[in-house]
């Protein structure tokens, strides 16, 4: 067997955002559940990656419901880039440049999970 799957996560898989606890739960875990299945596939062949965006042009920043004061914060500290940059990332993971990547977890967030 070889093949590739690409999860989809958030950076709120990684830290909480106020009154969105499903949401974060539920990427949270699909990043473990990523990781779990890299480990339990790889042997097969089969290369399995996550792709965790930040805030991108075109969607929604947390449905309007973070706040004015986190959106303005997140507009000002982190660039928000366009869903080009995360199909860019996805098209990486799908290539044969990327043949020996499994179980990562890519943010695609301008730094932000850094800061």
């Amino acid at each position: 067997m070889r093949g590739r799957v690409i999860t989809m996560a958030s950076q709120f898989g990684f830290v909480g955002c106020p009154g969105h606890y499903t949401y974060s739960v539920c990427k949270g875990g699909i990043v473990n559940m990523t990781r779990q299945l890299a480990v339990d596939f790889g042997p097969r062949g089969v290369l399995i990656n996550c792709i965790s965006p930040g805030k991108v042009s075109h969607w929604p920043a947390c449905g309007g419901r973070c706040g004015p004061r986190l959106l303005h914060l997140a507009h000002t500290l982190f660039a928000l880039r366009s869903p080009d940059e995360v199909a860019g990332t996805a098209l990486y993971l799908g290539s044969d440049l990327c043949s020996y990547v499994s179980g990562a977890i890519i943010p695609v967030d301008g730094g932000w999970l850094a800061f």
